[in-house]
C-alpha cells in the first residue's frame, strides 16, 4: 500500500488484521517527520473542499458533482503523467480554479501515521518499506546516481532512527519509469530490499 496516512490505522489495519493479512505500508520520511504533506493529498482536500461547480484543467472541463473522491483520483492520474514541474504548475492552477487555500499543515484527516502509530503497526507485523523521501517520482530524464543514492541514504537513516529494519524500497517512476537495472544497484547498495 502506497498511504501513510493516518486513516491506514482506523480504516485498512483492521481489516487487514481480521482476514491475517500482513501488508507492506510504503512510507514517505517527510510526511511522517510532518515536514510535507503530499501533492495527491492536496488534491483529493481542495476537491472534497471547493464550491466550484465545474472547472478547467489540462484543456478539459471538470464537472465537479457529488462523486468528488473519484473526480479527486481522476486529476490525480492525469497530473501523475505530468513531469513534476508542469505537475507543481497544474497544481497552481487547480487551486486558482477551485478558489481554495490549502492549509500548511494537513488537516487531522489527511495527517500521517506517527512513529508511535508505525512501531505498533510493525509490531503487529506491518511490513513498511520507503519511497522517496517527498514522494517526487523519479523520472529518467532527471535521474542523477549521486542523489538517487543519498537520497536512499537518508531513507536508510530516516527508518533506521524510527526504530525500524530497513525494509522494501519502492521508486515512484510517473510518466518515464527509470529503468530497474539503474535502481537495483543503488537501492541494495543503500542497505533496501528494492521492489
Amino acid at each position: 500500500m502506497g498511504s501513510n496516512s493516518g486513516d491506514f490505522l482506523t480504516n485498512a489495519q483492521p481489516v487487514f488484521s481480521k482476514y491475517e493479512i500482513l501488508p507492506t505500508v510504503y512510507l514517505v520520511p517527510d510526511f511522517v517527520d510532518r515536514k510535507y504533506w503530499p501533492w495527491f493529498s492536496k488534491i483529493e482536500y481542495m476537491i472534497t473542499q471547493t464550491r466550484s461547480s465545474a472547472i478547467q484543467l489540462l484543456g478539459r472541463e471538470l464537472i465537479i458533482n457529488n462523486d468528488r473522491l473519484r473526480l479527486a483520483v481522476r486529476v490525480t492520474e492525469m497530473l501523475t503523467r505530468l513531469p513534476n514541474i508542469e505537475r507543481m504548475t497544474q497544481m497552481e492552477v487547480l487551486q486558482r480554479e477551485l478558489r481554495i487555500q490549502i492549509p500548511v499543515v494537513p488537516p487531522p484527516e489527511d495527517e500521517a501515521l506517527t512513529w508511535d502509530d508505525v512501531r505498533s503497526l510493525a509490531a503487529e507485523g506491518v511490513e513498511f518499506g520507503s519511497h522517496t523521501r517527498t514522494h517526487r517520482f523519479c523520472q529518467e530524464s532527471r535521474f542523477r546516481p549521486s542523489s538517487t543514492r543519498k537520497s536512499m541514504a537518508q531513507n536508510v537513516a530516516w527508518t533506521k532512527n524510527g526504530g525500524l529494519q530497513v525494509g522494501i524500497f519502492r521508486t515512484l517512476s510517473g510518466n518515464v519509469p527509470i529503468s530497474t537495472s539503474k535502481l537495483l544497484p543503488l537501492s541494495a547498495g543503500a542497505g533496501f530490499r528494492p521492489l
